[in-house]
Formats: structure tokens, sequence, C-alpha cells
């Protein structure tokens, strides 16, 4: 277990730290992240959320991180830390695993269905009762690492779990 990222290990159930609020009949993502710790300071999963102006993103995503901080965050084709073109295809096959579980995990709780129709990602509803009411939003929040707010910001959603 890597203390310095989470209080759970890769064994344990995949991390989420979720958050959505109401928007009309709906309950829009502001930020969802799954995650798995994998070797040592690396860690892979999958982010979706509201980026503002109706725009939502969903993608998956691998990091390192040293002291606290992100020295490498592959999303989609670049490295969001250098800015530098990557091939998100040449990480190995247990990372891209761990990627594919955070997304699917990440598509049990929010409607992939309305995503297809709408370009927006909304709970699903049988979920909410699992949900805790907070700061004006349903929030699950079942783990958090350092580089949480970095992330959510490398990809642009307007809203992130607090420090």
């Amino acid at each position: 277990m890597h203390e310095n990222l989470s209080s759970q290990s890769s064994s344990d159930a995949v991390p989420v730290n979720a958050a959505w609020e109401p928007s009309g009949d709906a309950i829009r993502c502001r930020w969802f992240v799954a995650w798995e710790l994998l070797r040592k300071n690396q860690i892979a999963g999958a982010i979706a959320g509201y980026s503002g102006g109706g725009t939502f993103e969903v993608e998956q995503f691998w990091g390192e991180l040293k002291d606290k901080e992100f020295t490498k965050c592959w999303v989609d084709c670049t490295d969001r830390v250098t800015e530098k073109e990557i091939d998100f295809s040449s990480l190995p096959d247990d990372v891209t695993a761990v990627c594919e579980r955070a997304s699917a995990l990440m598509w049990e709780w929010n409607d992939s269905a309305q995503w297809n129709e709408s370009d927006s990602v909304y709970l699903r509803p049988e979920h909410k009762g699992k949900l805790v009411a907070k700061r004006g939003m349903w929030r699950l929040e079942a783990g958090h690492f350092p580089g949480i707010r970095a992330l959510c910001s490398y990809v642009g959603l307007t809203a992130s779990p607090q420090a």
C-alpha cells in the first residue's frame, strides 16, 4: 500500500471521489474520479465531469506523483504536465486494464445512454440513495489522493474535491 497516495490499496474496492448537482430533472456530474494505485507513486483510472459551457469530459488517465504533485499526467494524447504529445496506447496492459476497470465503474454510476444522446454525464437514479448531500451537491467520497485537484484542473473540470 502506498500511504502517500491513498488509504486504500488496489486490492480494495476501486476508490472513487465524485459529486453531482441537481440540474432540472436530472443530477449532473461535476466530477467523477476512479483510480487504482500501481507501482510506487503511479496511479491510473478514469475521470469525468463538467468543464463549462455545456461540455463534459470523459477520459482515462495515468500519472506519476512525486512529493504529492504530478510529474507526468497522461490524458488522451497529451502529458498535461509537460504539454508533450504522448501515445496513451503505449502504456502496459496492466495499466490500460486499470483504466478500463475505472471507466466501467464510472459508467455504472453514470448514464451512458444520456451521454450518447446529449453529450452530458448524469447520475443513474438508482444510485442517489448511496450519496451524501454536502454543499448543494450529492457526493461519494470513498477515497482521495494528493493530486486529485490538479488532475481535475488538467482535464479542465470546473469543480473538484476539496484538498
